[in-house]
């Protein structure tokens, strides 16, 4: 849980395995309630993909997000909200939790986006959601697997 969890808040590099980020920057990091041992943090992403799978339509978009790292009983939560950015909204949460009695973990991923109206239809979102999100989560289990190779 802990190599997932350190892949998934590797801010600088999400870009280099996450396939529809262009890039990644961390922008400010601040320890959260005293003795809680949350973080907050600002990133800075741009993520862009095509629409449809023949290259017609390209979606790019910026955004400037608030995360905030939380410590729970059975793994670690990051939520996130948009602060500036190309949608009208986007917030939501990726949770990482430990299996009893196992050497792996279960991530959890939820995103509630309003686009800006008339830039995407419902269809499009959907579209979007159903191969994007299945694609990222791939990617961060292989490089989780990577990198557990390579440190073990």
């Amino acid at each position: 849980q802990e190599l997932v969890w350190s892949v998934l808040t590797d801010y600088d590099r999400l870009h280099k395995f996450l396939p529809d980020l262009e890039s990644s920057e961390l922008i400010q990091r601040n320890n959260g309630e005293e003795g809680s041992g949350d973080q907050k943090v600002i990133l800075k992403q741009i993520a862009s993909c095509m629409l449809l799978k023949e290259p017609v339509a390209k979606l790019r978009a910026e955004l400037l997000l608030e995360l905030e790292e939380r410590s729970m009983l059975t793994g670690n939560m990051l939520c996130f909200k948009m602060l500036e950015g190309d949608f009208k909204s986007f917030e939501g949460r990726w949770r990482v939790e430990t299996i009893p009695g196992d050497n792996g973990c279960l991530v959890y991923y939820e995103v509630d986006l309003t686009p800006v109206p008339h830039d995407l239809t419902a269809g499009m979102i959907t579209y979007l959601t159903k191969t994007i999100v299945p694609k990222n989560l791939m990617a961060l289990r292989k490089e989780a697997e990577k990198r557990a190779v390579s440190s073990g």
